[in-house]
């Protein structure tokens, strides 16, 4: 057969190069940069397009060696080699909280921890609604404060006063207002899905995939149960 070419581009330096799929006459090929395409082999394949011996890595793809007709291993950076259509999850968490009475601006639950919130560390989402459950339908207005990394998050029922410097990594807060909510016979729903939102964010790659957050209250509430809130976020991927 003829030689194949192919363009690869460095993403480092953001130079081109031209790969040469040379045919070695006997099945099996050699994938050669054009520049040195007399003299040195990249790496082999044979004619089922496996990698062969050669020592070499493309991007993130890890050889295995095994003898002739060796294959690689994608390290990847995220869980998926591909998509179809819009990516993302559905987180729900369901906070410890006082069976009892709050005071105004006090914390409602401990740490809230988002896992999976983005695809990879470092990554980006957006959320795009907010769901409450009260099965006391309390239907009190909250707030939702986000950090791109844990924080020293208050104890349950002790007022909302995060240190300066969590307060550095905070991302913001989100409004759960007690129109938000739709009381039924006995509980109720909140839905989030204005204002505030959507609410773009962006991890550090330290945090690995987590959000973290609290909730603290604005009035006085009184919970009957301490598993009366659970908190659903539907969030989208961004990269």
């Amino acid at each position: 057969m003829a030689n194949l070419s192919l363009k690869v581009t460095d993403p480092a330096t953001g130079t081109t190069y031209n790969l040469v799929a040379v045919d070695n006459g006997d099945s099996t090929y050699s994938l050669r940069t054009a520049a040195v395409q007399a003299t040195h082999d990249d790496l082999n394949l044979n004619a089922n397009m496996q990698v062969g011996n050669a020592d070499v890595a493309v991007g993130n793809a890890v050889p295995v060696k095994s003898g002739t007709g060796a294959t690689f291993q994608l390290a990847a950076g995220e869980a998926h080699v591909g998509e179809i259509a819009i990516a993302g999850t559905e987180i729900a968490v369901t906070p410890t909280i006082t069976a009892g009475a709050y005071s105004a601006k006090d914390a409602v639950g401990g740490l809230l921890t988002l896992t999976n919130a983005v695809r990879g560390a470092g990554g980006i989402g957006v959320i795009e609604k907010i769901m409450v459950k009260d099965l006391a339908m309390v239907n009190a207005e909250l707030r939702l404060v986000l950090f791109d990394r844990t924080f020293t998050a208050m104890a349950d029922d002790a007022p909302w006063d995060p240190s300066d410097a969590d307060l550095a990594n905070c991302l913001g807060f989100i409004r759960i207002g007690a129109g938000d909510y739709e009381s039924f016979t006995d509980n109720s729903v909140a839905t989030v899905v204005s204002g505030q939102l959507p609410f773009q964010f962006k991890l550090v790659a330290t945090t690995g995939t987590s959000l973290f957050g609290q909730l603290y209250c604005i009035g006085t509430p009184t919970y009957i149960s301490v598993a009366d809130l659970t908190i659903k976020f539907s969030i989208r991927f961004l990269n």
